[in-house]
């Protein structure tokens, strides 16, 4: 199997890793900085998924992992607790490779360079094809448990962008519930550099961002944000109206700091404190700085807004009223306390 991380997409090595991938049968599993090296709807893609539980068993079933500029970080691992079989390495950083998976071949290069000569050199069959399927069986259970604990209305929202944005459009993730509950794990990437999400985990970075991919790319740009994070940038909708950037801002509203919430309750047996937060009303703050916005109650009403904003050229503000939805599971994949 291979394993690609972020060095595929800087190194502009996707088309050869999915060469590479295609030639060997192999099923690739991505890091988040890694994700949109192969497109997320091909039938080879494992996702971002290397710490659901389905897929932990393929991992350390596979008789060699291939890993391309990634850097086993704890998240994607369970804090190293994965076990990984022979392994070859390949990153331009040489200090990456052995630092937290021993590699029994090391290649220090650039992951074109290196992918390029793999092509032109290897002569190896097809994997097994019942390890390729049952790996594509783990991957589409570990996506329906995924999908479940997601609730039909945040089911029913991710399908509309995903089926709304083009293949080059931008997704810009906060740190935010929905993107950890879905955007950061399901929600499809299909093209290198479409990808965009926070570095550190701190919330509010997510409208910058997107405003920079939207400015960069002149591609309709979708930022999941939560109302906590949202408020730290909200100025910044001025310049979106101000140079009509192709944004949609999707303000994921529970009024509130959502991901410290799900940590007091696990952590003081449901009790919570100083995460509940009195938000403006976002419609209005967003039309008196220009920007088109509309306030969203319901699964079905945001499949219609979201349409709406996609056919329209300047910078739209979507205000999604969570409490109104059908609940998501926590982060910890229990189902939420009303």
């Amino acid at each position: 199997m291979i394993w690609a991380g972020g060095g595929v997409i800087s190194g502009n090595a996707a088309a050869l890793l999915q060469r590479l991938a295609e030639a060997l049968d192999a099923p690739v599993f991505t890091s988040g900085n890694g994700r949109g090296s192969i497109p997320e709807d091909h039938a080879l893609a494992m996702g971002p998924l290397t710490a659901q539980p389905e897929l932990r068993e393929t991992l350390s079933g596979a008789e060699l992992v291939i890993a391309v500029g990634a850097r086993f970080q704890g998240g994607a691992t369970g804090n190293w607790s994965l076990k990984l079989p022979r392994l070859i390495h390949i990153d331009a950083d040489a200090s990456v490779v052995n630092r937290n998976y021993p590699a029994d071949v090391a290649l220090v290069g650039d992951a074109e360079a290196a992918l390029s000569a793999l092509l032109a050199a290897q002569n190896a069959q097809p994997g097994d094809p019942d390890f390729l399927r049952d790996a594509q069986k783990r991957r589409d259970e570990a996506r329906a448990a995924i999908r479940v604990q997601m609730g039909p209305d945040h089911l029913r929202i991710m399908d509309a962008i995903r089926r709304g944005l083009s293949r080059q459009g931008n997704i810009v993730r906060d740190a935010t519930v929905p993107a950890y509950i879905w955007g950061n794990r399901l929600l499809p990437v299909l093209t290198p550099r479409t990808s965009l999400s926070t570095t550190s985990a701190a919330i509010g970075p997510g409208l910058p961002l997107a405003i920079g991919a939207a400015v960069a790319t002149g591609e309709k740009t979708v930022v999941i944000q939560g109302d906590g994070g949202f408020m730290l940038h909200i100025g910044e909708l001025a310049t979106a109206a101000q140079y009509q950037l192709p944004l949609i801002v999707c303000v994921f509203n529970d009024r509130g700091y959502g991901v410290l919430r799900a940590i007091q309750r696990m952590r003081f047996d449901g009790r919570t404190a100083g995460v509940d937060i009195k938000t403006p009303d976002f419609v209005q703050v967003a039309q008196g700085m220009g920007v088109h916005a509309e306030a969203v109650a319901s699964a079905a009403e945001f499949e219609a807004a979201f349409e709406r904003a996609v056919a329209n050229s300047g910078p739209v503000l979507l205000d999604i009223d969570m409490n109104a939805l059908a609940p998501m599971g926590d982060l910890f994949g229990r189902p939420r306390r009303a």
